[in-house]
């Protein structure tokens, strides 16, 4: 997956900054990592592994982050698992963590990338036939994704879970390069449970085999949400929701009941495949709660019957 220069400007300044604060007084040469390891010293980690793939010699992580201010080049490399732990893996106690991907490639774990630590980023990546999720973003706040492919992921392609104030971020126009895929994994494309204020923009989710967006807090949409567990003011805002190729995403975007002050705007369904989908759009919620649904183009069905300019109405 190619992905634009200017996709990288905003991770290429962080990048710059987490160096300097990594290594203060000095300008620090990287260091060349080879193999699964842990990272527990803060500084700039580059992943030296030539054409060949890096697998853990047993079962579970590969990469372990335990320290923060850590940047991390996965330099295009392979990582491919032994069907449990996490590709990379940041620990709780690391912040301020840079995993740079350079179109690298993390398969075969049961997450491809898991997340502990707060205020951390990772991009230009794919994850790619894990076991569980693509990514887990655990209990975290203030993480961002950028620019990556999260495809054929046994449940998830990225999921959310608990925390608040995180991002993912693609291209303003999904689809194109620098954009966030989501792309045929066994439940939902994405995943926000028990979570808020989470900004969703630039993705395309595509043929994830229950719904490409989904807030709430089922395993098997849809299930109403306790109190505690209920995702709430996030923003979902341009986006692609199709099923095409005899696929099948039978929901676009779908929310729970329970869940609510959620805004879904700039979601497109045009060029798909109508058989393959019940809603392009559904807010289990009565009138939609307390939802906010504007500025969506839908080709197909929408539940309850709305507006696609204005949004949900009697």
């Amino acid at each position: 997956m190619a992905y634009h220069r200017a996709g990288k400007q905003p991770a290429l300044f962080a990048l710059a900054a987490l160096m300097l604060v990594a290594a203060p007084g000095s300008a620090q040469p990287p260091q060349s990592v080879s193999s699964c390891t842990t990272l527990n010293k803060a500084g700039l980690y580059v992943l030296d592994a030539g054409s060949a793939p890096v697998s853990p010699s047993v079962p579970g992580d590969c990469f372990v982050i335990t320290a923060s201010k850590v940047v991390f080049d996965l330099n295009s490399a392979m990582l491919v698992g032994l069907g449990t732990g996490a590709g990379i893996h940041v620990m709780s106690s690391a912040t301020d963590v840079l995993i740079e991907g350079h179109n690298s490639v993390i398969s075969g774990f049961n997450e491809g990338i898991e997340i502990d630590g707060s205020k951390n980023i990772a991009e230009n990546f794919t994850v790619t036939r894990n076991f569980d999720a693509g990514v887990l973003l655990n209990r975290v706040k203030q993480t961002k994704l950028n620019n990556f492919m999260a495809s054929y992921n046994g449940t998830d392609g990225v999921r959310i879970s608990k925390g608040s104030y995180n991002s993912i971020a693609g291209a303003a126009n999904p689809g194109v390069d620098g954009s966030v895929t989501l792309e045929q994994n066994g439940r939902y494309g994405l995943w926000l449970f028990a979570t808020s204020y989470n900004s969703i923009g630039g993705f395309t989710a595509e043929n994830n085999a229950v719904a490409g967006v989904y807030l709430g807090c089922s395993t098997a949409f849809p299930s109403p949400c306790s109190k505690n567990s209920t995702s709430n003011y996030n923003s979902i805002f341009d986006g692609d929701v199709i099923a095409v190729n005899g696929g099948s995403e039978p929901y676009g975007v779908a929310i729970d009941l329970g869940d609510g002050n959620n805004r879904v705007t700039n979601i497109s369904s045009l060029g798909e495949d109508l058989a393959a989908v019940t809603d392009d759009l559904i807010d289990q919620n009565s009138d939609c709660g307390t939802n906010d649904w504007f500025a969506n183009s839908i080709s197909g069905q929408t539940s309850p019957s709305w507006d696609h300019t204005s949004g949900c109405m009697d």
